[in-house]
């Protein structure tokens, strides 16, 4: 159907972090609660709990709702059909995510530590919330194609018994 659907995919991601720029401003500077480090302080994880921070509110607001959205998008007008589709979205975000201070002229660098890998996991995330959408609805209809099954299979048992 869609001659250059790899092209859409790797193009939609690639146009992410550039959108996702815009956002990253405004969700950089909500501040934390403060009884949500104390949490994470008594559990001697707060580096854990600072890459949460990170992943779920700055970037899953700035990277995964646009990210998301695009996704679904795409899966609505039928360019992504498979895992393997979201796979290339995920690895061309991700590059472009990487590949984008060449773009501005500041050499590459990769976060040495663990806990700065937030945006990453936001694309690893949204990726997996593409597979759960294929998954429920694989005909692209976005009808809860999974209550209607457990009715029919509710009611053939009740015949059946």
């Amino acid at each position: 159907m869609h001659k250059f659907r790899y092209f859409y995919i790797i193009a939609a991601a690639a146009l992410i972090p550039f959108v996702a720029a815009r956002l990253l401003g405004s969700t950089v500077a909500w501040s934390t609660p403060t009884s949500y480090f104390a949490a994470f302080k008594a559990a001697d994880a707060l580096l854990l709990g600072l890459m949460l921070w990170d992943a779920f509110v700055i970037f899953g607001v700035a990277y995964g709702f646009p990210a998301l959205i695009v996704l679904l998008a795409m899966r609505s007008i039928g360019v992504v059909r498979a895992v393997p589709d979201i796979v290339l979205y995920i690895l061309a975000g991700i590059a472009a995510m990487r590949l984008i201070p060449l773009y501005l002229g500041t050499p590459i660098i990769w976060p040495g530590a663990w806990w700065h890998l937030g945006p990453e996991l936001t694309f690893v995330l949204v990726g997996i919330a593409g597979v759960i959408s294929l998954r429920l609805w694989p005909n692209n209809s976005f009808k809860p194609n999974p209550f209607r099954r457990f009715v029919q299979l509710c009611r053939r048992r009740a015949s059946i018994g």
